[in-house]
């Protein structure tokens, strides 16, 4: 007889400041321990006698570093390490907690802190939050690096273009230099002295969040670091803004926003044997937020989560302790923890689940996005530019330009690092579309141009965009040193392409007829077997102006339609996961998306079956589809807590269910026979009110025991 078990893969981890709490499990396989180095051997002990495999995290950024700050440590006063102003102020995360500069002082301090971490057996170590603040660079450990780097005396930061990049590109190799030094240590300690491999993972914030926070983290660099086993990409950094509309705006920006964060982590790793974890937290970071806002903001994130494809690893928590610990005043509504025991439970399951984009076509529009954004955030204080146009640098609407028009508009878009068009080939390879803008970033030098130009001359349709006024490209660099004497870098390109002069003379028509839309398409220019299109505006105007969303979709689409390339627009993203089915509002309730059928709602507390579905109550669903099951073999479509030791064969299906304690729970089973069912070896009657009789619903009472269920079909 045949039979088939599940695999023990770990996908699902969460942090923990706290030792084995049987109500802080909350179900997952890996436990990420966050504590002080004093406590940490308890911490650790208890969750592995528990079951758990066990990481530890350390902190780059911030942390109680009182002992090396005071000179405990090394008998030596370390407060010029902590990051600083122009003002000579510290930069403070909290009360006595500053931002501390990874001097090789501090990396050795950490070291030592570390390696009697490892004596405990942890199997991993999750390196933090890793990144410089812009605002910062003028303490006098930051000083003495410039001078080592750059070789020459420190330049004050705020009325210099070219100092302010260049302390940019500083910050950016010194928290790299302290990710590298640290990872190859630890990996070596542990192979020596205990003869096992040892994991390092990177907690990195993204391109959006990095913005936001004026923060800078040098992202490609620690994707390609040899040293580096996987990176951790962490939605719950993204800010809202203040300036979205309604409620449902907020759901749709912040799914797009962290979609974008999810995506551009996974692009740069497309082609490299590392691991990707996707973390977010089931309740908002504001502690006066109503449990319909976390519910909302939890979705927002899981849908981001969902459509980037070829992703299975997620953090689902930010400790639980502080969500169900006895000191919490406001603890989930046992509705909601049971809905997140049902997604957690889909989420252990989706890397083994075939995708399929669902009513939507095959080209991918590809932008391009590089680490330098992170080095034009600041503008020199008397900087016209800078001052002219805070608001669209601080909000990033030069990239949120291009990718928002096409996004809510239904198509696919991916972010694409740059620097890797020269670094690996393929990256462009499945793409036929790509958006290039410089208005917020600036290429590191001209081999990304030879390879864009070269794809282009091959079939690749490349929209460039914008006005190419920015200050930053005053810089000293490539493309204004000799032999070179462009003002801008995109002027570079242009002369590959053999385009300038028909790229002047579509600038100067628009400027004498004051007509954009109408001449807009004279920018579209035949370049060997592919396609070049000039919008020469910039990209932040079509997120403060829709007539200019619009004039950027139109170019693209014209062409797109030269090659023969069409796009089928819509107003939600759907994704097949084997049954399941996701889906998510992309247009503040302008879909008409609506099916009929027989669903189980995975996001219900209850898997509750439903004949028809739609986003107009909520703008995202997760559903597992009965009627389009391809086969009749027995499934455990959901359940609320961790599903062990699933064993099918022809005629049972067995496993043990792990519940949340605390909470009560359902099971749903699709078991389309006639059946016996136990419990803990007692026979039980399913819930009876059911429509369908394809499945099974089994409802349990809240315990903190291991349940065991049998589901055999039933001799007639």
């Amino acid at each position: 007889m045949s039979r088939k078990k599940s695999s023990e893969k770990h996908n699902i981890a969460f942090f923990t400041s706290s030792v084995y709490d049987q109500q802080y499990d909350i179900n997952g396989d890996i436990v990420i321990i966050r504590s002080d180095f004093k406590t940490a051997k308890r911490k650790i002990s208890s969750w592995k006698k528990h079951g758990y495999s066990v990481h530890f995290s350390v902190n780059l950024s911030w942390g109680d570093f009182s002992e090396y700050l005071n000179g405990k440590w090394d008998d030596i006063n370390h407060w010029e390490d902590v990051q600083c102003d122009r003002f000579g102020k510290y930069v403070f995360h909290g009360p006595n907690i500053p931002y501390i500069i990874p001097t090789v002082s501090f990396n050795n301090y950490i070291l030592s802190k570390l390696i009697p971490v490892l004596e405990y057996g942890v199997e991993a170590i999750h390196i933090e939050e890793p990144y410089f603040f812009v605002k910062s660079g003028y303490s006098p450990s930051f000083k003495k690096e410039w001078e080592m780097y750059f070789q020459k005396p420190w330049t004050p930061i705020y009325n210099d273009i070219n100092a302010q990049y260049e302390a940019s590109i500083l910050k950016g190799e010194l928290v790299y230099r302290s990710i590298e030094f640290l990872s190859m240590e630890l990996k070596s300690y542990c192979k020596y002295h205990f003869n096992r491999d040892l994991k390092i993972y990177v907690q990195t914030r993204g391109y959006i969040s990095n913005i936001q926070n004026k923060t800078i983290t040098p992202i490609k660099k620690i994707t390609e670091s040899k040293y580096i086993d996987g990176i951790v990409v962490n939605a719950d950094s993204i800010k809202q803004s203040n300036e979205i509309a309604s409620k449902k705006d907020e759901e749709i920006k912040l799914f797009e926003s962290a979609f974008i964060e999810f995506n551009s982590l996974k692009e740069c790793l497309r082609f490299a044997s590392k691991e990707i974890w996707f973390a977010f937290n089931f309740v908002a970071k504001s502690p006066l937020a109503s449990w319909e806002i976390n519910k909302s903001d939890y979705f927002s994130k899981l849908a981001a989560a969902l459509f980037v494809p070829e992703v299975g690893n997620y953090i689902i928590c930010d400790c639980p302790e502080n969500i169900y610990g006895e000191k919490t005043s406001k603890k989930p509504p046992a509705e909601y923890s049971m809905t997140i025991q049902n997604c957690s439970n889909f989420l252990a399951r989706k890397p083994y689940l075939r995708e399929e984009w669902e009513g939507t076509d095959d080209n991918p529009i590809g932008i391009f996005i590089s680490d330098s954004v992170m080095n034009q955030q600041e503008y020199p204080a008397d900087d016209i530019y800078g001052a002219i146009n805070r608001n669209d640098i601080n909000n990033f609407n030069y990239f949120y330009g291009l990718e928002h028009p096409f996004f809510s508009y239904g198509q696919k878009v991916s972010m694409i690092p740059i620097e890797h068009v020269i670094s690996d080939s393929r990256y462009l390879n499945n793409y036929n579309v790509m958006i290039l803008s410089y208005d917020f970033m600036k290429p590191e030098n001209p081999s990304i141009h030879y390879a864009i130009n070269e794809w282009v001359r091959s079939g690749g349709v490349l929209i460039a965009a914008g006005t190419n006024n920015d200050s930053y490209n005053n810089l000293k660099s490539w493309w204004n040193t000799p032999p070179n004497n462009y003002k801008y870098p995109m002027r570079h390109l242009f002369d590959l392409l053999n385009v300038s002069e028909q790229v002047t003379e579509l600038c100067e028509k628009i400027k004498k007829t004051n007509q954009f839309k109408k001449v807009l398409s004279d920018g579209i220019i035949q370049v060997g077997k592919g396609i070049f299109a000039y919008f020469p505006e910039s990209p932040a105007k079509c997120m403060t102006d829709s007539r200019f969303s619009e004039y950027m979709r139109e170019l693209l689409f014209s062409a797109c339609n030269k090659k023969k390339i069409k796009f089928i627009s819509k107003a939600h993203y759907s994704l097949k996961k084997g049954p399941y089915r996701i889906v998510a509002d992309i247009s503040n309730g302008q879909t008409t998306y609506e099916r009929s059928g027989v669903f189980v709602d995975i996001a219900s507390h209850n898997l509750a079956l439903k004949n028809k579905i739609s986003l107009n109550e909520y703008p995202f669903l997760l559903v597992y589809d009965i009627d389009s099951k391809p086969d009749d073999d027995f499934d455990i479509i959901a359940a609320t807590g961790k599903v062990k030791d699933l064993i099918i064969n022809e005629t049972e299906i067995s496993f043990k269910l792990k519940p949340f304690p605390g909470i009560p729970g359902y099971i749903r089973i699709y078991f389309p026979y006639p059946n016996i069912v136990t419990l803990n070896n007692e026979e039980i009657s399913p819930v009876n009110n059911e429509t369908d009789k394809r499945t099974i619903l089994l409802h349990f009472e809240a315990t903190d025991k291991i349940l065991q269920v049998k589901i055999r079909k039933k001799r007639i």
